[in-house]
Protein backbone atom coordinates (compact mmCIF):
# COMPACT_ATOMS: atom_id res chain seq x y z
CA UNK A 1 0.00 0.00 0.00
CA UNK A 2 3.02 2.53 0.99
CA UNK A 3 4.57 1.74 -2.52
CA UNK A 4 1.53 2.31 -4.00
CA UNK A 5 0.93 5.65 -2.45
CA UNK A 6 4.63 6.66 -2.95
CA UNK A 7 4.19 5.53 -6.92
CA UNK A 8 0.82 7.35 -6.76
CA UNK A 9 2.37 11.00 -5.86
CA UNK A 10 5.43 10.45 -7.50
CA UNK A 11 3.61 10.16 -10.94
CA UNK A 12 1.01 13.13 -9.56
CA UNK A 13 4.13 15.55 -9.02
CA UNK A 14 5.23 14.34 -12.56
CA UNK A 15 2.44 15.39 -14.49
CA UNK A 16 1.92 18.88 -12.00
CA UNK A 17 5.60 19.72 -13.13
CA UNK A 18 5.23 18.54 -16.42
CA UNK A 19 2.38 20.77 -16.77
CA UNK A 20 3.92 24.12 -15.19
CA UNK A 21 6.87 23.20 -17.42
CA UNK A 22 4.95 22.95 -20.82
CA UNK A 23 2.88 26.44 -19.96
CA UNK A 24 6.38 28.45 -20.12
CA UNK A 25 6.35 28.31 -24.08
CA UNK A 26 2.51 29.62 -24.05
CA UNK A 27 2.83 32.33 -21.25
CA UNK A 28 5.92 33.64 -23.22
CA UNK A 29 4.23 33.94 -26.77
CA UNK A 30 1.51 35.43 -24.42
CA UNK A 31 3.71 38.41 -22.83
CA UNK A 32 5.22 38.80 -26.30
CA UNK A 33 2.09 39.11 -28.24
CA UNK A 34 0.81 41.92 -25.40
CA UNK A 35 4.13 43.68 -25.46
CA UNK A 36 4.01 43.79 -29.31
CA UNK A 37 0.66 45.03 -29.42
CA UNK A 38 1.46 48.21 -26.80
CA UNK A 39 4.72 48.33 -28.35
CA UNK A 40 2.98 48.97 -31.81
CA UNK A 41 0.65 50.85 -31.10
CA UNK A 42 2.05 53.10 -28.81
CA UNK A 43 5.18 53.94 -30.34
CA UNK A 44 4.86 52.56 -33.86
CA UNK A 45 1.70 53.74 -35.06
CA UNK A 46 1.67 57.35 -33.33
CA UNK A 47 4.31 58.53 -36.07
CA UNK A 48 2.24 57.93 -39.03
CA UNK A 49 -0.30 59.78 -37.89
CA UNK A 50 0.37 62.68 -39.73
CA UNK A 51 1.02 61.12 -42.65
CA UNK A 52 -2.79 61.64 -44.02
CA UNK A 53 -5.86 63.62 -42.78
CA UNK A 54 -8.09 61.42 -41.03
CA UNK A 55 -10.70 62.30 -43.76
CA UNK A 56 -8.91 60.29 -45.92
CA UNK A 57 -7.84 57.09 -43.83
CA UNK A 58 -9.50 53.96 -44.49
CA UNK A 59 -11.91 52.90 -41.71
CA UNK A 60 -9.21 50.41 -40.87
CA UNK A 61 -6.90 53.12 -40.23
CA UNK A 62 -9.57 54.94 -38.20
CA UNK A 63 -10.12 52.43 -35.69
CA UNK A 64 -6.70 51.77 -35.31
CA UNK A 65 -5.57 55.09 -34.72
CA UNK A 66 -8.86 55.62 -32.17
CA UNK A 67 -7.23 52.33 -30.46
CA UNK A 68 -4.02 53.61 -30.56
CA UNK A 69 -4.78 56.82 -28.99
CA UNK A 70 -6.72 55.46 -26.22
CA UNK A 71 -4.17 52.91 -25.39
CA UNK A 72 -2.01 55.89 -24.85
CA UNK A 73 -4.34 58.35 -23.09
CA UNK A 74 -7.19 56.24 -21.33
CA UNK A 75 -4.18 52.82 -20.63
CA UNK A 76 -5.91 52.76 -17.20
CA UNK A 77 -8.86 51.76 -18.47
CA UNK A 78 -7.65 48.61 -19.86
CA UNK A 79 -6.26 47.81 -16.53
CA UNK A 80 -9.41 48.44 -14.84
CA UNK A 81 -11.26 46.21 -17.19
CA UNK A 82 -8.99 43.49 -17.16
CA UNK A 83 -8.47 43.28 -13.23
CA UNK A 84 -13.02 43.31 -13.52
CA UNK A 85 -12.96 40.64 -15.89
CA UNK A 86 -10.13 38.94 -13.38
CA UNK A 87 -12.52 39.45 -10.59
CA UNK A 88 -15.61 38.43 -12.48
CA UNK A 89 -14.37 35.56 -13.00
CA UNK A 90 -12.95 34.55 -9.57
CA UNK A 91 -16.46 35.39 -8.13
CA UNK A 92 -18.10 32.92 -10.58
CA UNK A 93 -16.29 30.19 -10.33
CA UNK A 94 -16.71 30.78 -6.39
CA UNK A 95 -20.46 30.49 -6.71
CA UNK A 96 -21.49 27.20 -6.93
CA UNK A 97 -24.22 27.16 -9.91
CA UNK A 98 -22.17 29.15 -12.21
CA UNK A 99 -18.87 27.15 -11.76
CA UNK A 100 -21.23 23.98 -11.77
CA UNK A 101 -22.00 25.30 -15.39
CA UNK A 102 -18.22 26.65 -16.76
CA UNK A 103 -16.86 23.28 -15.34
CA UNK A 104 -19.80 21.35 -17.08
CA UNK A 105 -18.71 23.59 -20.82
CA UNK A 106 -15.35 23.06 -19.91
CA UNK A 107 -15.34 19.16 -20.46
CA UNK A 108 -17.79 19.84 -23.98
CA UNK A 109 -15.35 21.83 -25.35
CA UNK A 110 -14.04 19.91 -28.44
CA UNK A 111 -10.47 18.63 -28.15
CA UNK A 112 -9.84 20.50 -24.81
CA UNK A 113 -12.40 18.87 -22.78
CA UNK A 114 -11.44 15.10 -24.12
CA UNK A 115 -8.06 15.83 -23.10
CA UNK A 116 -9.31 17.07 -19.75
CA UNK A 117 -11.49 13.54 -19.13
CA UNK A 118 -8.49 12.04 -19.80
CA UNK A 119 -6.53 13.88 -17.17
CA UNK A 120 -9.90 13.11 -14.83
CA UNK A 121 -9.77 9.47 -15.37
CA UNK A 122 -5.92 8.81 -14.59
CA UNK A 123 -6.65 10.51 -11.50
CA UNK A 124 -9.82 8.70 -10.68
CA UNK A 125 -8.21 5.60 -11.35
CA UNK A 126 -5.47 5.86 -9.69
CA UNK A 127 -6.70 6.66 -6.27
CA UNK A 128 -9.79 3.88 -6.68
CA UNK A 129 -7.29 1.18 -7.26
CA UNK A 130 -5.18 2.28 -4.23
CA UNK A 131 -8.30 2.72 -1.96
CA UNK A 132 -9.75 -0.46 -3.24
CA UNK A 133 -6.46 -2.19 -2.83
CA UNK A 134 -6.61 -0.84 1.19
CA UNK A 135 -10.30 -2.74 1.88
CA UNK A 136 -12.12 0.41 1.57
CA UNK A 137 -15.58 -0.41 0.64
CA UNK A 138 -16.73 0.12 -3.07
CA UNK A 139 -18.43 3.51 -2.59
CA UNK A 140 -16.21 5.47 0.07
CA UNK A 141 -13.14 4.35 -2.85
CA UNK A 142 -15.43 5.91 -5.45
CA UNK A 143 -16.44 9.28 -3.00
CA UNK A 144 -12.53 9.76 -2.11
CA UNK A 145 -11.18 8.99 -5.31
CA UNK A 146 -13.51 11.94 -7.41
CA UNK A 147 -12.99 13.98 -4.28
CA UNK A 148 -9.36 14.55 -6.02
CA UNK A 149 -10.95 15.62 -9.52
CA UNK A 150 -11.11 19.57 -9.36
CA UNK A 151 -14.43 19.18 -11.29
CA UNK A 152 -17.73 20.24 -9.50
CA UNK A 153 -19.68 18.73 -12.30
CA UNK A 154 -18.15 15.88 -12.09
CA UNK A 155 -18.61 15.43 -8.33
CA UNK A 156 -22.10 16.13 -9.17
CA UNK A 157 -22.41 13.51 -11.66
CA UNK A 158 -20.62 10.81 -9.45
CA UNK A 159 -23.07 11.86 -6.30
CA UNK A 160 -25.49 9.83 -9.50
CA UNK A 161 -22.88 7.51 -9.38
CA UNK A 162 -22.61 6.54 -5.81
CA UNK A 163 -26.64 6.63 -5.55
CA UNK A 164 -27.18 4.02 -8.21
CA UNK A 165 -24.50 1.12 -6.49
CA UNK A 166 -26.30 1.38 -3.13
CA UNK A 167 -29.66 0.82 -5.21
CA UNK A 168 -27.63 -2.43 -6.26
CA UNK A 169 -26.45 -0.97 -9.74
CA UNK A 170 -23.20 -2.22 -11.16
CA UNK A 171 -20.29 0.32 -10.72
CA UNK A 172 -19.56 -0.02 -14.63
CA UNK A 173 -22.90 0.88 -15.54
CA UNK A 174 -23.42 3.84 -12.91
CA UNK A 175 -19.93 5.59 -14.17
CA UNK A 176 -21.10 4.97 -17.70
CA UNK A 177 -24.37 6.44 -17.40
CA UNK A 178 -22.53 9.58 -16.75
CA UNK A 179 -20.86 9.80 -20.17
CA UNK A 180 -17.77 11.69 -18.26
CA UNK A 181 -15.08 8.82 -18.79
CA UNK A 182 -14.67 6.99 -22.37
CA UNK A 183 -16.23 3.64 -22.95
CA UNK A 184 -13.00 1.88 -23.00
CA UNK A 185 -12.50 2.22 -19.39
CA UNK A 186 -16.08 1.25 -18.21
CA UNK A 187 -15.47 -1.25 -20.01
CA UNK A 188 -12.16 -1.64 -17.83
CA UNK A 189 -14.17 -1.59 -14.75
CA UNK A 190 -17.32 -4.08 -15.67
CA UNK A 191 -14.17 -6.58 -17.12
CA UNK A 192 -12.80 -6.45 -13.48
CA UNK A 193 -15.84 -6.92 -11.82
CA UNK A 194 -17.41 -9.83 -14.01
CA UNK A 195 -13.99 -11.90 -13.11
CA UNK A 196 -13.40 -10.99 -9.62
CA UNK A 197 -9.67 -8.96 -10.05
CA UNK A 198 -11.36 -5.04 -9.85
CA UNK A 199 -8.49 -4.45 -7.68
CA UNK A 200 -5.78 -5.64 -10.25
CA UNK A 201 -7.10 -4.51 -13.31
CA UNK A 202 -7.34 -0.83 -11.94
CA UNK A 203 -3.93 -1.04 -11.47
CA UNK A 204 -3.40 -1.89 -14.78
CA UNK A 205 -5.57 0.87 -15.80
CA UNK A 206 -4.11 3.37 -13.68
CA UNK A 207 -0.64 2.52 -14.77
CA UNK A 208 -1.88 3.02 -18.49
CA UNK A 209 -4.08 6.31 -18.05
CA UNK A 210 -1.16 8.02 -16.15
CA UNK A 211 0.87 7.88 -19.22
CA UNK A 212 -2.56 9.38 -21.15
CA UNK A 213 -2.95 11.90 -18.85
CA UNK A 214 0.49 13.47 -19.64
CA UNK A 215 -0.18 12.82 -23.28
CA UNK A 216 -3.24 14.98 -22.30
CA UNK A 217 -1.06 18.08 -20.61
CA UNK A 218 1.58 17.93 -24.06
CA UNK A 219 -1.37 17.71 -26.08
CA UNK A 220 -3.64 20.43 -24.24
CA UNK A 221 -0.94 22.92 -24.25
CA UNK A 222 0.10 22.27 -27.62
CA UNK A 223 -3.08 23.70 -28.35
CA UNK A 224 -2.22 26.63 -26.76
CA UNK A 225 0.47 27.53 -28.94
CA UNK A 226 -0.54 28.09 -32.38
CA UNK A 227 -3.47 29.82 -31.17
CA UNK A 228 -1.03 32.12 -29.73
CA UNK A 229 0.51 32.82 -33.21
CA UNK A 230 -2.52 33.45 -35.00
CA UNK A 231 -3.46 35.70 -32.71
CA UNK A 232 0.02 37.51 -32.77
CA UNK A 233 -0.27 37.39 -36.81
CA UNK A 234 -3.57 38.43 -37.04
CA UNK A 235 -2.39 41.77 -34.46
CA UNK A 236 0.19 42.85 -36.67
CA UNK A 237 -1.55 41.87 -40.05
CA UNK A 238 -4.43 44.44 -38.60
CA UNK A 239 -1.80 46.78 -37.91
CA UNK A 240 0.41 46.56 -41.33
CA UNK A 241 -3.61 46.87 -43.16
CA UNK A 242 -3.89 49.87 -41.37
CA UNK A 243 -0.30 51.52 -41.62
CA UNK A 244 0.38 50.71 -45.68
CA UNK A 245 -2.28 53.49 -46.92
CA UNK A 246 -0.97 56.42 -44.30
CA UNK A 247 2.08 55.31 -45.58
CA UNK A 248 1.52 55.62 -49.06
CA UNK A 249 -0.59 59.06 -48.32
CA UNK A 250 2.24 60.53 -46.58
CA UNK A 251 4.70 59.53 -49.38
CA UNK A 252 1.94 60.78 -52.07
CA UNK A 253 1.82 64.33 -50.26
CA UNK A 254 5.93 64.46 -50.23
CA UNK A 255 5.28 63.31 -54.12
CA UNK A 256 3.29 66.69 -54.68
Amino acid sequence: MLNRLSDHYANSNKTANKAKSAMIYPMILLVLLLAVIILLFTSVLPTFAGMMDEKDMTPLSKALMAFSDSLINQWYVYILVIVAIVVTIFIMRKTPATRLKMDELLLKMPKVGKLIATMYTGTFSRNMANLYGAGLQMVECIEKSIAAVNNMYVHEKFKEVVRDIKLGESMSKAIEKTGIFEGMFTSIIYVGEESGTLDTILNKSADYYDEEADSAVTKLVGLMEPVMIILMGIAIGLFLAGMFPMLYGGMTKVGS
